[in-house]
Order: C-alpha cells, then structure tokens, then sequence
C-alpha cells in the first residue's frame, strides 16, 4: 500500500481549498471547523450573485435552531485528494470546511502555527 503524502500549511486554522459546483470553480482558503458536521460552507456572496439554488436544506445551528440554506452539490480537492458528491451549503460570511472533508485526513495541528495533512 502507498504512503500518502504530506502537505503542510502554515496560514492557522485555514486550509486552500478547490471546490467545482455547477455554479464555478473556487480557489480559496476556508476555515477548519471540527465542529461542523458537514462539508463545505460558502458565503452567498462569493457563489449565488443573488440566485437562489432549487435545493434547500435544513441545517441545524450551534444554538439549535434550524434554518433553511440553499445547497449543492460539487467535488473538493484538499491537499492530495479528490472528493466527489460533496454537499456544499450557502450562508454565513466566511468559507468552512467541515468534518465530512476532513474525516479523509490524518491531520495535525501543529501548536497554532500550520496544520499538515496526511
């Protein structure tokens, strides 16, 4: 069995991301959030330019309430790896990346200075 390899990042607690919807393609950074179960989070404003998608979701918040947000879905490429039939949700004002991505990874946090994924 091959050795995955290594990948450090040393923006703490952001990792660059690729994520492909039928909205575009993103390169971006987005937060590591082991508390959100999901998989990716997009501000509306960096994906929708006012459109809403025909998919809604409920999400249930850290406070427990549930809202409603569009969703779609897409791929994610992080670090070495390729991961199709992601769901990507659209709220909030910065891009996170959730527990169902990084479930993928051997990841060390690195004492607040870089994360490295294996």
């Amino acid at each position: 069995m091959a050795k995955s390899k290594t990948v450090t990042y040393s923006h703490f607690p952001y990792l660059p991301i690729s994520i492909s919807t039928v909205k575009g393609n993103f390169e971006l950074e987005a937060l590591l959030d082991t508390g959100y179960d999901g998989g990716v989070v997009l501000p509306p404003t960096l994906i929708t330019n006012g459109e809403v998608s025909g998919w809604l979701v409920n999400c249930k918040l850290a406070d427990n309430s549930i809202i409603e947000v569009p969703a779609y879905l897409g791929s994610v490429i992080l670090g070495n790896k390729k991961l199709n039939n992601i769901t990507v949700l659209i709220m909030g004002d910065e891009p996170i990346i959730g527990r169902s991505i990084i479930k993928y990874f051997k990841i060390i946090l690195d004492h607040g200075r870089k994360i490295v994924l294996a």
